[in-house]
Protein backbone atom coordinates (compact mmCIF):
# COMPACT_ATOMS: atom_id res chain seq x y z
CA UNK A 1 0.00 0.00 0.00
CA UNK A 2 0.99 3.72 -0.52
CA UNK A 3 0.85 6.83 1.67
CA UNK A 4 0.06 10.35 0.75
CA UNK A 5 3.85 11.03 1.19
CA UNK A 6 4.15 8.71 -1.95
CA UNK A 7 6.25 5.70 0.12
CA UNK A 8 5.46 2.09 -0.20
CA UNK A 9 4.55 -0.15 2.17
CA UNK A 10 4.83 -3.93 2.37
CA UNK A 11 3.62 -6.35 5.40
CA UNK A 12 3.95 -10.23 5.09
CA UNK A 13 3.83 -13.23 6.55
CA UNK A 14 7.66 -15.52 6.94
CA UNK A 15 9.76 -17.82 7.98
CA UNK A 16 13.18 -17.15 8.74
CA UNK A 17 14.06 -20.72 7.62
CA UNK A 18 11.89 -24.23 7.17
CA UNK A 19 12.50 -24.62 10.95
CA UNK A 20 11.17 -21.52 12.37
CA UNK A 21 7.91 -20.20 13.02
CA UNK A 22 6.06 -18.03 11.19
CA UNK A 23 6.40 -14.14 11.46
CA UNK A 24 4.48 -10.69 10.69
CA UNK A 25 7.33 -8.39 8.54
CA UNK A 26 7.16 -5.28 7.47
CA UNK A 27 9.41 -3.29 4.98
CA UNK A 28 8.78 0.30 3.10
CA UNK A 29 10.43 1.85 0.03
CA UNK A 30 10.43 5.56 0.79
CA UNK A 31 9.62 8.08 -1.82
CA UNK A 32 13.32 9.14 -2.32
CA UNK A 33 13.93 5.14 -3.73
CA UNK A 34 15.53 3.88 -0.42
CA UNK A 35 14.44 1.04 1.25
CA UNK A 36 14.46 0.37 5.23
CA UNK A 37 14.97 -2.53 6.96
CA UNK A 38 12.71 -5.35 7.52
CA UNK A 39 11.59 -5.45 10.88
CA UNK A 40 9.51 -8.18 12.43
CA UNK A 41 5.91 -7.44 14.83
CA UNK A 42 6.61 -8.31 18.69
CA UNK A 43 3.01 -9.58 18.96
CA UNK A 44 3.81 -11.27 22.43
CA UNK A 45 1.13 -13.94 21.35
CA UNK A 46 0.87 -17.40 23.01
CA UNK A 47 3.30 -19.90 22.05
CA UNK A 48 2.67 -21.67 18.86
CA UNK A 49 0.43 -19.23 17.39
CA UNK A 50 0.56 -18.63 13.99
CA UNK A 51 0.05 -15.18 12.52
CA UNK A 52 -2.12 -14.90 9.54
CA UNK A 53 -3.93 -12.86 7.54
CA UNK A 54 -1.65 -9.84 6.94
CA UNK A 55 -3.35 -6.90 5.36
CA UNK A 56 -2.04 -3.04 5.06
CA UNK A 57 -3.35 0.59 4.37
CA UNK A 58 -1.10 3.32 3.76
CA UNK A 59 -2.39 7.03 5.59
CA UNK A 60 -2.18 10.97 5.48
CA UNK A 61 1.55 11.47 6.27
CA UNK A 62 4.23 8.55 6.58
CA UNK A 63 2.27 5.99 8.71
CA UNK A 64 1.49 2.69 7.91
CA UNK A 65 -1.55 0.65 9.32
CA UNK A 66 -1.97 -3.19 9.76
CA UNK A 67 -3.85 -5.63 10.65
CA UNK A 68 -3.83 -9.40 11.26
CA UNK A 69 -4.71 -12.59 12.94
CA UNK A 70 -2.91 -13.94 16.02
CA UNK A 71 -3.41 -16.09 18.93
CA UNK A 72 -3.72 -13.83 22.42
CA UNK A 73 -5.38 -15.79 25.25
CA UNK A 74 -5.96 -18.68 22.70
CA UNK A 75 -8.62 -17.82 20.40
CA UNK A 76 -7.67 -16.23 17.06
CA UNK A 77 -7.95 -12.47 17.47
CA UNK A 78 -7.68 -9.74 15.30
CA UNK A 79 -4.86 -7.41 16.16
CA UNK A 80 -4.13 -4.09 14.75
CA UNK A 81 -0.39 -2.35 14.57
CA UNK A 82 0.72 1.15 13.35
CA UNK A 83 4.16 1.71 11.89
CA UNK A 84 6.25 4.66 11.02
CA UNK A 85 8.46 3.88 8.31
CA UNK A 86 11.73 5.47 10.02
CA UNK A 87 15.46 4.90 7.97
CA UNK A 88 16.89 2.46 8.04
CA UNK A 89 14.74 0.98 11.09
CA UNK A 90 11.18 1.12 10.85
CA UNK A 91 9.14 2.69 14.47
CA UNK A 92 6.48 0.21 15.37
CA UNK A 93 4.05 2.56 17.10
CA UNK A 94 0.95 0.75 18.60
CA UNK A 95 -0.09 -2.98 18.78
CA UNK A 96 -3.42 -3.24 19.89
CA UNK A 97 -6.76 -5.51 19.66
CA UNK A 98 -9.31 -5.20 17.61
CA UNK A 99 -11.87 -8.01 18.52
CA UNK A 100 -13.23 -8.09 22.01
CA UNK A 101 -10.86 -10.42 24.37
CA UNK A 102 -13.87 -11.43 25.87
CA UNK A 103 -15.19 -13.35 23.00
CA UNK A 104 -14.37 -17.05 23.43
CA UNK A 105 -14.40 -17.71 20.16
CA UNK A 106 -12.26 -17.53 16.76
CA UNK A 107 -11.83 -13.92 14.53
CA UNK A 108 -9.80 -14.39 11.12
CA UNK A 109 -10.22 -12.45 7.48
CA UNK A 110 -9.31 -8.86 8.79
CA UNK A 111 -9.56 -5.89 6.15
CA UNK A 112 -8.83 -2.58 6.73
CA UNK A 113 -9.07 1.30 5.01
CA UNK A 114 -7.90 4.82 6.04
CA UNK A 115 -10.07 7.23 5.21
CA UNK A 116 -9.19 10.97 4.61
CA UNK A 117 -9.24 11.96 7.74
CA UNK A 118 -7.18 9.53 8.83
CA UNK A 119 -9.49 7.56 10.59
CA UNK A 120 -9.13 3.52 10.53
CA UNK A 121 -11.59 1.15 9.59
CA UNK A 122 -11.83 -2.60 10.09
CA UNK A 123 -13.62 -5.77 8.99
CA UNK A 124 -12.97 -9.28 10.23
CA UNK A 125 -15.15 -12.79 10.52
CA UNK A 126 -15.97 -13.99 13.61
CA UNK A 127 -17.32 -17.31 14.82
CA UNK A 128 -19.40 -15.10 17.09
CA UNK A 129 -23.37 -16.47 16.42
CA UNK A 130 -26.06 -14.28 16.59
CA UNK A 131 -29.10 -15.62 16.31
CA UNK A 132 -29.58 -18.80 14.92
CA UNK A 133 -26.67 -16.86 12.75
CA UNK A 134 -23.33 -18.72 13.61
CA UNK A 135 -20.68 -16.66 11.79
CA UNK A 136 -20.88 -13.32 11.50
CA UNK A 137 -18.74 -9.97 9.80
CA UNK A 138 -17.82 -7.12 12.06
CA UNK A 139 -16.88 -3.64 11.97
CA UNK A 140 -14.53 -1.54 14.20
CA UNK A 141 -13.54 2.11 13.82
CA UNK A 142 -10.56 4.19 15.09
CA UNK A 143 -10.97 7.93 15.18
CA UNK A 144 -8.14 10.30 14.66
CA UNK A 145 -8.01 10.25 18.30
CA UNK A 146 -6.92 6.41 17.89
CA UNK A 147 -9.80 5.66 20.01
CA UNK A 148 -11.54 2.72 19.13
CA UNK A 149 -15.53 2.49 18.83
CA UNK A 150 -18.05 0.11 19.18
CA UNK A 151 -18.06 -3.13 17.51
CA UNK A 152 -20.84 -3.41 15.08
CA UNK A 153 -22.37 -6.42 13.70
CA UNK A 154 -23.06 -6.20 9.83
CA UNK A 155 -24.27 -9.51 9.00
CA UNK A 156 -27.72 -9.99 10.35
CA UNK A 157 -30.23 -9.88 7.62
CA UNK A 158 -33.54 -12.00 7.21
CA UNK A 159 -31.72 -14.77 4.33
CA UNK A 160 -28.66 -14.94 6.19
CA UNK A 161 -27.12 -18.62 7.29
CA UNK A 162 -22.73 -17.52 7.67
CA UNK A 163 -20.89 -14.90 6.15
CA UNK A 164 -17.51 -14.91 5.24
CA UNK A 165 -14.19 -13.07 4.15
CA UNK A 166 -15.01 -9.54 4.39
CA UNK A 167 -13.02 -6.69 2.58
CA UNK A 168 -13.50 -3.09 2.86
CA UNK A 169 -12.41 -0.06 0.78
CA UNK A 170 -13.51 4.08 1.40
CA UNK A 171 -15.05 5.87 -1.93
CA UNK A 172 -14.12 9.71 -2.96
CA UNK A 173 -17.11 11.17 -1.10
CA UNK A 174 -15.88 9.16 2.17
CA UNK A 175 -18.46 6.75 2.37
CA UNK A 176 -17.29 3.13 3.46
CA UNK A 177 -18.16 0.01 1.28
CA UNK A 178 -18.06 -3.42 2.71
CA UNK A 179 -18.53 -6.69 0.95
CA UNK A 180 -18.31 -10.32 1.65
CA UNK A 181 -19.76 -13.78 0.97
CA UNK A 182 -22.45 -15.30 2.32
CA UNK A 183 -24.30 -18.68 2.49
CA UNK A 184 -27.73 -17.74 2.07
CA UNK A 185 -31.17 -19.29 3.19
CA UNK A 186 -33.39 -20.91 2.09
CA UNK A 187 -31.68 -21.99 -1.70
CA UNK A 188 -28.26 -22.70 0.37
CA UNK A 189 -25.49 -20.80 -2.39
CA UNK A 190 -22.78 -18.61 -1.93
CA UNK A 191 -23.74 -15.08 -2.38
CA UNK A 192 -21.96 -11.77 -2.51
CA UNK A 193 -23.30 -9.16 0.35
CA UNK A 194 -22.63 -5.38 0.20
CA UNK A 195 -23.40 -2.48 2.40
CA UNK A 196 -22.41 0.88 2.67
CA UNK A 197 -22.26 3.60 5.54
CA UNK A 198 -23.08 7.32 4.94
CA UNK A 199 -22.77 10.12 7.42
CA UNK A 200 -26.45 8.74 7.87
CA UNK A 201 -25.87 5.25 8.72
CA UNK A 202 -25.32 1.84 7.35
CA UNK A 203 -27.49 1.05 4.37
CA UNK A 204 -29.64 -2.04 3.77
CA UNK A 205 -28.03 -5.55 2.65
CA UNK A 206 -27.82 -5.91 -1.18
CA UNK A 207 -27.03 -9.68 -2.43
CA UNK A 208 -25.68 -10.82 -5.93
CA UNK A 209 -27.59 -12.29 -7.33
CA UNK A 210 -30.97 -11.21 -5.86
CA UNK A 211 -32.55 -14.24 -7.26
CA UNK A 212 -32.48 -17.74 -6.38
CA UNK A 213 -29.57 -19.02 -8.78
CA UNK A 214 -27.70 -22.59 -9.42
CA UNK A 215 -24.47 -20.85 -9.07
CA UNK A 216 -22.12 -19.89 -6.34
CA UNK A 217 -19.90 -16.56 -6.19
CA UNK A 218 -16.70 -16.67 -3.61
CA UNK A 219 -14.42 -14.18 -2.13
CA UNK A 220 -15.40 -10.73 -3.07
CA UNK A 221 -12.30 -8.22 -3.29
CA UNK A 222 -13.09 -4.35 -4.17
CA UNK A 223 -11.82 -1.41 -5.78
CA UNK A 224 -13.17 2.17 -6.40
CA UNK A 225 -12.06 3.93 -9.59
CA UNK A 226 -11.79 7.76 -10.03
CA UNK A 227 -15.00 8.17 -11.14
CA UNK A 228 -16.61 6.44 -8.22
CA UNK A 229 -17.51 3.42 -9.25
CA UNK A 230 -17.04 0.54 -7.12
CA UNK A 231 -15.84 -2.61 -8.46
CA UNK A 232 -15.55 -6.33 -7.16
CA UNK A 233 -14.19 -8.84 -8.64
CA UNK A 234 -15.10 -12.44 -7.43
CA UNK A 235 -14.60 -16.12 -8.52
CA UNK A 236 -18.16 -18.20 -9.40
CA UNK A 237 -18.77 -21.06 -10.83
CA UNK A 238 -21.81 -19.42 -12.97
CA UNK A 239 -20.50 -20.15 -16.39
CA UNK A 240 -17.47 -21.97 -17.89
CA UNK A 241 -17.59 -25.40 -16.53
CA UNK A 242 -15.37 -24.81 -13.27
CA UNK A 243 -14.60 -21.63 -12.03
CA UNK A 244 -13.77 -18.09 -13.18
CA UNK A 245 -13.83 -14.05 -12.32
CA UNK A 246 -16.65 -12.31 -13.14
CA UNK A 247 -16.76 -8.57 -12.06
CA UNK A 248 -19.58 -6.80 -11.04
CA UNK A 249 -19.87 -2.45 -10.72
CA UNK A 250 -22.29 -0.03 -8.44
CA UNK A 251 -22.31 3.09 -9.61
CA UNK A 252 -22.13 6.21 -7.85
CA UNK A 253 -26.44 6.63 -7.63
CA UNK A 254 -26.78 3.29 -6.43
CA UNK A 255 -27.50 0.95 -9.80
CA UNK A 256 -25.51 -2.18 -10.56
CA UNK A 257 -23.94 -3.50 -13.78
CA UNK A 258 -22.69 -6.72 -14.92
CA UNK A 259 -21.78 -9.57 -14.24
CA UNK A 260 -18.67 -8.60 -16.60
CA UNK A 261 -17.12 -12.18 -17.68
CA UNK A 262 -13.72 -11.68 -16.71
CA UNK A 263 -12.59 -14.66 -17.54
CA UNK A 264 -14.55 -17.62 -19.16
CA UNK A 265 -12.54 -20.90 -19.90
CA UNK A 266 -14.39 -24.01 -20.37
CA UNK A 267 -11.17 -26.38 -19.39
CA UNK A 268 -12.54 -27.91 -16.75
CA UNK A 269 -9.76 -26.09 -14.28
CA UNK A 270 -9.77 -23.47 -11.57
CA UNK A 271 -9.45 -19.42 -11.45
CA UNK A 272 -9.62 -18.35 -8.19
CA UNK A 273 -9.04 -15.50 -5.60
CA UNK A 274 -8.50 -12.24 -7.29
CA UNK A 275 -7.76 -9.49 -6.42
CA UNK A 276 -8.63 -5.87 -7.49
CA UNK A 277 -6.77 -2.21 -8.10
CA UNK A 278 -8.15 0.90 -9.57
CA UNK A 279 -5.33 3.48 -10.63
CA UNK A 280 -5.47 7.07 -11.09
CA UNK A 281 -5.95 6.96 -14.69
CA UNK A 282 -9.00 5.12 -14.65
CA UNK A 283 -7.81 1.27 -15.48
CA UNK A 284 -9.00 -1.90 -13.73
CA UNK A 285 -6.41 -4.53 -12.73
CA UNK A 286 -7.37 -7.58 -11.65
CA UNK A 287 -4.85 -10.18 -10.57
CA UNK A 288 -6.04 -13.86 -9.94
CA UNK A 289 -4.70 -17.36 -9.31
CA UNK A 290 -4.66 -20.23 -11.93
CA UNK A 291 -4.36 -24.08 -11.75
CA UNK A 292 -4.33 -25.45 -14.65
CA UNK A 293 -2.99 -27.68 -17.69
CA UNK A 294 -1.21 -24.15 -19.25
CA UNK A 295 0.47 -24.15 -15.76
CA UNK A 296 1.64 -27.35 -15.16
CA UNK A 297 -0.88 -27.66 -12.65
CA UNK A 298 0.77 -25.98 -10.15
CA UNK A 299 -0.99 -22.64 -9.24
CA UNK A 300 0.78 -19.30 -10.90
CA UNK A 301 -0.28 -15.71 -10.48
CA UNK A 302 -1.87 -13.86 -14.03
CA UNK A 303 -2.89 -10.18 -14.70
CA UNK A 304 -5.41 -8.77 -16.96
CA UNK A 305 -6.22 -5.12 -17.16
CA UNK A 306 -9.73 -3.12 -17.73
CA UNK A 307 -9.54 0.31 -19.96
CA UNK A 308 -12.76 1.91 -19.11
CA UNK A 309 -14.04 3.20 -22.73
CA UNK A 310 -15.73 6.63 -21.82
CA UNK A 311 -12.11 7.62 -20.31
CA UNK A 312 -11.47 9.81 -17.04
CA UNK A 313 -11.96 13.20 -15.91
CA UNK A 314 -11.12 15.47 -18.62
CA UNK A 315 -7.97 17.09 -16.19
CA UNK A 316 -6.97 13.83 -15.35
CA UNK A 317 -6.90 12.60 -19.17
CA UNK A 318 -5.11 15.88 -20.14
CA UNK A 319 -2.20 15.45 -17.66
CA UNK A 320 -1.59 11.69 -18.58
CA UNK A 321 -1.75 12.48 -22.56
CA UNK A 322 -0.05 15.61 -23.00
CA UNK A 323 3.52 13.43 -23.03
CA UNK A 324 5.62 15.33 -21.39
CA UNK A 325 9.23 15.25 -22.43
CA UNK A 326 12.67 15.84 -20.79
CA UNK A 327 15.82 17.80 -22.13
CA UNK A 328 18.87 17.82 -20.20
CA UNK A 329 21.40 20.51 -21.32
CA UNK A 330 24.50 21.71 -19.49
CA UNK A 331 23.23 24.11 -16.65
CA UNK A 332 19.60 23.68 -17.74
CA UNK A 333 16.29 21.09 -17.51
CA UNK A 334 13.40 21.46 -19.82
CA UNK A 335 10.22 20.19 -19.42
CA UNK A 336 7.37 20.90 -21.80
CA UNK A 337 4.38 19.31 -23.91
CA UNK A 338 3.80 19.70 -27.60
CA UNK A 339 0.07 20.29 -26.47
CA UNK A 340 -1.28 22.90 -24.47
CA UNK A 341 -2.03 22.56 -20.69
CA UNK A 342 -5.20 23.98 -19.11
CA UNK A 343 -4.38 22.95 -15.41
CA UNK A 344 -1.93 23.80 -13.18
CA UNK A 345 1.02 21.65 -12.97
CA UNK A 346 3.15 21.22 -9.93
CA UNK A 347 7.22 20.64 -10.59
CA UNK A 348 9.05 19.48 -8.09
CA UNK A 349 12.77 18.04 -7.72
CA UNK A 350 13.97 16.42 -4.90
CA UNK A 351 17.35 14.54 -3.69
CA UNK A 352 17.24 10.83 -2.52
CA UNK A 353 16.71 12.34 0.90
CA UNK A 354 13.54 13.38 0.08
CA UNK A 355 14.54 17.10 0.70
CA UNK A 356 13.12 19.66 -2.16
CA UNK A 357 15.33 21.42 -3.84
CA UNK A 358 12.97 22.83 -6.49
CA UNK A 359 9.29 23.54 -7.28
CA UNK A 360 7.31 25.85 -9.71
CA UNK A 361 3.41 25.47 -9.90
CA UNK A 362 1.58 27.16 -13.05
CA UNK A 363 -0.48 25.88 -16.13
CA UNK A 364 2.18 25.75 -18.69
CA UNK A 365 3.73 23.56 -20.80
CA UNK A 366 7.02 24.59 -20.62
CA UNK A 367 9.12 24.66 -18.01
CA UNK A 368 13.01 26.00 -17.56
CA UNK A 369 15.23 25.44 -15.04
CA UNK A 370 18.01 26.58 -14.17
CA UNK A 371 20.34 23.33 -12.40
CA UNK A 372 23.65 25.47 -11.99
CA UNK A 373 22.89 25.01 -8.05
CA UNK A 374 22.14 21.38 -7.80
CA UNK A 375 24.96 19.40 -7.28
CA UNK A 376 25.86 16.49 -9.86
CA UNK A 377 24.05 13.47 -9.14
CA UNK A 378 20.77 11.15 -8.58
CA UNK A 379 17.24 13.05 -8.38
CA UNK A 380 13.73 12.88 -8.86
CA UNK A 381 11.31 14.95 -10.65
CA UNK A 382 7.62 14.72 -9.66
CA UNK A 383 4.79 16.67 -11.92
CA UNK A 384 1.47 16.34 -10.73
CA UNK A 385 -1.80 17.82 -10.56
CA UNK A 386 -4.64 17.29 -7.44
CA UNK A 387 -4.62 13.08 -7.24
CA UNK A 388 -2.43 12.54 -10.38
CA UNK A 389 1.12 12.30 -10.28
CA UNK A 390 4.24 11.27 -12.95
CA UNK A 391 7.66 10.66 -10.93
CA UNK A 392 10.66 10.29 -12.96
CA UNK A 393 14.36 9.48 -11.86
CA UNK A 394 16.97 11.93 -13.11
CA UNK A 395 20.58 12.55 -13.20
CA UNK A 396 22.57 16.15 -13.24
CA UNK A 397 25.90 16.29 -14.22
Amino acid sequence: SSDSNNNLHFFWRGKLSPFNMYWLFYRAKLANGNYTNICSLPLKVLSGSIPNDPHIAGSKGDTAHCVFRARWDMPDRIGYAKILPTYPEPTVLDIDTISPMEWGTASCYPHIAVDKNNRIHVVWQGWIPIGTIPVNIFYRMRDTNGIWGQVETLSVFPRSYANYYPRITVDNNGDIHVVWMAYTRPDYHYRLIHRVKKPSGWSEITIFPDTFTYYNCYHPTCAVSPDNRLHIAFYTDGWGDSLNIGRIIRNPNGSWEGPDTVTNFNDNSCRLNPEIVATQEGNIHIFRMDKAVYTNNYYRIFYKRWVPSSGIKDYKKEFYEVGWKIIKEKNWLKIFSSRPVKNPVQITIYNPLGEIKYQAKRADSYFLIDTKNLSAGSYFLKLAIPDCQVIKKIIIY
